[in-house]
């Protein structure tokens, strides 16, 4: 009799600390499959103009109803059981090694929570979260963001001079996330920090796609810090695991102070701390690109070029990847298929106090050399296929 009611007694104590990790893997796996409803075409590239940017060009061999399975494949995966989510984790891998423009920053956050719960500590996925806030913070201490960034994002419904709160404001929420005496503040900031971006994003209708975030990373931060109070043991395989995404997640973001790790891996989103890319074109080719290029063409004066980023929104309803390999694939596509006489022109990260930006122009003869150099034949015959499928 005493052992089975020490044993409901345990079962009990298992089913309250497990409640805060299934809740959280509700919000996570849902924020993702809302990411994704709201970027069909970034997952479902069919008619799709927006070039894709492989990790290597045989990776993107292949119809793009190879995609589309592997986005079911992780649709289902998310929606079935636990033991499933690896298949889940897998085909996302496929993915983004298929186009290197589906790791957006909501997309790393949600696989790094996720590999986190799937370790049974929920330890790991608090140190995921207080590392996203404060790398957040610290990549938006910059004056393109007080004078730009922050601009477009509010429309001007707040005062310009509002903008150092959103940086300190997010560094001191880490901060306090990691005291227990503070801990309860901190997500009461955390809450109001993400009502508040999420009340300018829908007001000025920017970047839709994160607008499930905010209200995921808000919900997430109360279970993870206001309703866990339990301990949950891992083996060492899952440990190291744990140890490995802390390190991804918290340390490797300061390599992208000096370049050498992505800014979307880094906090970077909405920081106005990121590199920028267009395509150089002639009057002569402005009138002659798809409609949804030529609206997000620059025509006023010389020199006409295409925003690669607005593309991206327009199309996808995603910011184009800001790294300097995946806007050489993009533009490479893009002057193949449009403006072999344009060129490329990658505008750097701006600097911290003055805004300036470095600019290094790389003429679309130099892009088809190295194009032709690494693309297999049926790499270039797929490209060639979609390019007249879009164009139908």
């Amino acid at each position: 009799m005493s052992f089975s009611t020490s044993r409901s007694r345990s079962s009990a104590r298992n089913n309250v600390r497990r409640q805060p990790a299934d809740i959280a893997s509700l919000l996570v796996r849902g924020g993702m499959l809302a990411g994704v409803a709201l970027s069909l075409k970034l997952w479902f590239p069919f008619h799709r103009l927006y070039p894709t940017a492989p990790a290597a060009n045989w990776l993107a061999v292949g119809p793009a109803w190879i995609d589309a399975l592997l986005t079911i494949v992780m649709i289902a995966s998310l929606l079935a059981g636990e033991r499933f989510w690896r298949v889940a984790l897998v085909a996302l891998a496929m993915l983004v090694l298929r186009d290197q423009s589906r790791l957006q920053p909501w997309v790393w956050e949600y696989a790094l929570l996720l590999i986190g719960l799937l370790s049974s500590r929920l330890e790991t996925c608090r140190s995921i979260v207080i590392a996203l806030y404060l790398w957040s913070g610290i990549q938006k201490l910059n004056v393109t963001f007080a004078t730009r960034t922050w601009a477009d994002v509010t429309s001007g419904w707040l005062p310009q001079s509002t903008w150092i709160l959103i940086p300190l404001g997010e560094i001191a929420i880490a901060v306090a996330l990691m005291l227990a005496r503070t801990r309860r503040v901190a997500v009461i900031a955390a809450v109001a920090l993400h009502a508040t971006i999420l009340i300018a994003l829908v007001a000025s209708h920017e970047n839709s796609v994160v607008w499930p975030w905010n209200i995921v990373m808000a919900g997430v931060v109360v279970v993870l810090f206001r309703m866990d109070s339990g301990q949950q043991t891992a083996d060492s395989g899952m440990r190291s695991m744990q140890w490995a995404v802390v390190a991804v997640a918290g340390v490797l973001p300061i390599l992208n102070l000096f370049n050498c790790w992505d800014a979307y891996l880094s906090g970077a989103l909405y920081s106005g701390n990121t590199e920028q890319a267009v395509v150089i074109v002639s009057p002569a080719v402005v009138a002659h690109l798809p409609e949804v290029i030529a609206r997000n063409t620059w025509q006023q004066s010389a020199p006409r070029f295409i925003d690669l980023n607005r593309w991206s929104f327009d199309e996808l309803n995603v910011p184009a990847y800001p790294a300097d390999r995946v806007f050489r694939a993009v533009g490479a596509e893009v002057c193949a298929r449009y403006a072999d006489n344009g060129s490329l022109r990658i505008l750097g990260r701006p600097d911290l106090l003055s805004g300036a930006r470095t600019s290094t122009t790389i003429p679309c003869v130099e892009l088809a050399y190295e194009a032709r150099r690494l693309a297999a034949p049926a790499l270039r015959n797929r490209h060639l296929a979609s390019a007249a499928e879009g164009l139908r």
